[in-house]
């Protein structure tokens, strides 16, 4: 059995600066275990056991004052941690975490939580892991005052780590910088959510401190992405992917951290995206860089880099050209859609004659139509369906969902009859598959004809941004 010394020196400590989205920084600190236990060993301190059992918060519950430094700040932001609310939190931010990305609640490692007095107003948050033959066991050290975006993305980092390392026994996993930045910044700009809890009553002493809250009408999540991106252009793919020399300082901060909540965001509207971000965690461990797990969990998606890269250009295109109130109703939002599925094609009526252009459906090209020439056309149609999704009404986006639908499964089916085939085209099966899709394609066009024809509804408060209600955060 190893002894302290040698269970110290397994320790692998992340030193994570959680305000402002610096990057995780991993260091071997020998002896650290011994440490942290020897500072909360005296007073009156309480052991919290979370409802999952997953965290375990050890602190004081008679809150330090904050520092003399602090006193003429703005602190409205910030929130006083006593074990027991610390320990309701973490439960809610787990749990909107996991509900982002569709995923049960199946945790292995322990996290263990250990308030200090706080001593100035950038403290960082340190999160140590260690590895035992069974699994991980997570600490993270941070003081008893904290800004609540700091917060949430502490819990979030350390949720993150100990999902990709649940089945993990070799080095630790990296969570890409991405992803640790934008799934905090989504769950802090949800505005139905509440993720920290605050004391009931404001200290006596010290400037009074609360949780911030949200007011006003329903605002878009990407609010203060929007207005603070449109002054900064967003980052391409190669600055999220690979954070230069003092990104994280200043508004470069923000521009990170609004580029890659725009990333996560739009990753989780792709379909089966949530489920792909949390296989992407899992694979993380057994890769030595993120975009390898990246297109492993994606392959439905984005089959080459250039692919991902083409669709990150033409989000932040659309990001920053649209105004977020942009959303139409269900008439306009039917029109765009017609106007997606409309196919002109030129037609001839004799050699010597000039070429004019006739309008066709979709199902007369699948039935008559050379697939061999058409493949890229199909795949246009496919991404044109994904990019509607943004700004049309809900039900709309459902019917979009299903033409694309149809229409990867039929170049799929094509494509794979192609392959087995192993020489001249199976016209039988490729007729087959035609006049399928075909078929599934006119039952389509009849519900979006039933829904044109369903009187619509008043356009509900959460389809429109309200005005003033969301500005950047200051870094």
């Amino acid at each position: 059995m190893d002894g302290p010394l040698a269970a110290g020196r397994r320790r692998l400590a992340t030193l994570a600066r959680v305000a402002g989205g610096s990057l995780a920084l991993i260091l071997c600190l020998a002896g650290l275990p011994r440490l942290a236990h020897a500072q909360f060993a005296r007073g009156t301190m309480l052991n919290v056991v979370s409802l999952s059992g997953q965290f375990v918060v050890i602190g004081d519950p008679r809150t330090s004052r904050l520092p003399g430094a602090l006193a003429g700040l703005r602190v409205t932001n910030w929130v006083h941690l006593e074990p027991q609310l610390l320990a309701l939190s973490c439960e809610r931010i787990k749990r909107a975490l996991l509900h982002s990305l569709d995923a049960p609640d199946r945790w292995r490692g322990k996290v263990s939580l250990r308030l200090h007095p706080v001593r100035r107003a950038d403290e960082l948050i340190l999160i140590t892991s260690e590895r035992f033959t069974d699994g991980w066991d997570y600490y993270v050290d941070l003081p008893d005052a904290v800004e609540v975006p700091r917060l949430v993305d502490a819990v979030v980092r350390v949720v993150l780590v100990e999902w990709a390392n649940r089945n993990n026994t070799g080095r630790a996993a990296e969570i890409p910088a991405w992803l640790s930045e934008g799934l905090p910044e989504e769950l802090l700009s949800d505005p139905t959510l509440d993720l920290v809890l605050r004391p009931p009553e404001a200290r006596a002493s010290g400037p009074p401190m609360r949780l911030l809250t949200r007011q006003g009408r329903w605002h878009h999540p990407l609010a203060a992405a929007h207005a603070f991106l449109l002054n900064h252009p967003p980052l391409t793919l190669e600055e999220l992917s690979w954070p230069r020399p003092g990104q994280f300082d200043g508004d470069g901060a923000l521009t990170y951290r609004y580029s890659a909540q725009l990333f996560v965001h739009e990753l989780l509207r792709l379909r089966d995206g949530r489920a792909a971000l949390g296989t992407l965690l899992e694979l993380l461990p057994r890769h030595w860089n993120w975009q390898t797990a990246f297109f492993q969990a994606f392959g439905s998606q984005f089959q080459r880099p250039l692919d991902l890269e083409k669709w990150w250009d033409l989000q932040v295109v659309d990001f920053t050209t649209h105004e977020l109130s942009q959303t139409w109703n269900r008439t306009d939002s039917l029109r765009q859609l017609d106007e997606v599925l409309r196919v002109f094609v030129q037609v001839r009526a004799g050699t010597n004659t000039p070429a004019t252009h006739a309008e066709v459906p979709l199902q007369e090209v699948v039935l008559e139509g050379d697939y061999g020439s058409q493949a890229d056309f199909w795949r246009f149609k496919i991404q044109q369906l994904e990019r509607l999704r943004i700004g049309v009404a809900p039900e709309v986006v459902v019917l979009a969902d299903e033409y694309r639908r149809i229409l990867e499964s039929y170049v799929r089916k094509r494509e794979l009859s192609q392959a087995m085939s192993g020489g001249p085209p199976n016209r039988y099966e490729q007729n087959r598959i035609a006049r399928e899709t075909a078929r599934q394609l006119n039952l389509l066009d009849q519900r979006r004809e039933t829904l044109r024809a369903t009187k619509e509804s008043s356009p509900p408060a959460a389809s429109r941004l309200g005005k003033g209600t969301s500005e950047p955060r200051k870094p």
